[in-house]
């Protein structure tokens, strides 16, 4: 597996992915009506753009043998979701579902940890649904441990996110 940045003339493929990833991942735990605001709004192609080109936000694709099977959202900065000094945020990881349990999204996540300590970063973090609990159990494993909680939106449907992070 190898993971490598985005390229801008690959948003469409990006989105696709977003959008497949998310909905299998949640698309079962939320309403129809929920889903389909969220997606209409977050993984627009217009915001997907806006997203990519704000500085401080770089995204990754996870490949095999040529094809996408992950991506993950990292951001630093003020591209950050919650405003935490010389930081990291894995923003988004996921791993189409007919690759998961290969380890994928624990590459990804190494790779992530190890950009930061390249770049001096203290504090990696990231934010979880609290009803996902096996995600959240994957993190703990990795060695982040939850600080915070802040709401998310999906749709009309406040959620609440744990705050997990990592001293480095």
């Amino acid at each position: 597996m190898i993971l490598r940045e985005v390229q801008k003339e690959e948003l469409g493929l990006l989105r696709q992915m977003s959008i497949s990833t998310f909905t299998d991942a949640f698309g079962h735990l939320n309403s129809k009506e929920n889903m389909s605001l969220y997606l209409s709004e977050k993984m627009s192609a217009e915001h997907i753009k806006e997203e990519f080109d704000r500085p401080g936000s770089t995204f990754y694709f996870a490949m095999i043998n040529q094809q996408i099977v992950g991506y993950m959202k990292l951001n630093t900065g003020e591209a950050q979701n919650e405003p935490l000094e010389n930081a990291m945020e894995v923003e988004r990881i996921y791993v189409l579902k007919q690759h998961q349990g290969k380890r994928i999204g624990g590459i990804m996540l190494e790779h992530a940890i190890s950009l930061a300590r390249q770049e001096g970063i203290q504090v990696f973090w990231l934010g979880v649904w609290d009803q996902n609990v096996r995600a959240i159990a994957f993190y703990e494993r990795m060695g982040l441990k939850v600080f915070d909680t802040h709401s998310f939106m999906l749709g009309t449907d406040r959620q609440t996110d744990k705050l997990m992070k990592m001293e480095l």
